[in-house]
């Protein structure tokens, strides 16, 4: 079993999630993008750092898929 180190709590403000559905598609790929290079920046170097930007990308692919524009 793979045991993770990521706290499931929501670590955006409501205000942040605002303006979070009001960003193009483009642009939250983009914040996606800067997380999980974040990521790889920290992978093997500082665990908290790593896990850190592993939990704000996954927030945030989560909010993405949440976003009504996207649903087809």
């Amino acid at each position: 079993m793979v045991e993770t180190k990521i706290a499931r709590r929501s670590i955006y403000s409501e205000e942040f999630k605002e303006r979070w559905f009001k960003m193009s598609f483009a642009e939250q790929m983009g914040n996606i993008g800067s997380e999980v290079g974040r990521a790889t920046k920290w992978q093997n170097k500082d665990e908290k750092s790593f896990w850190g930007a592993v939990g704000r990308a996954m927030e945030l692919f989560d909010l993405t898929q949440m976003d009504k524009r996207w649903k087809g």
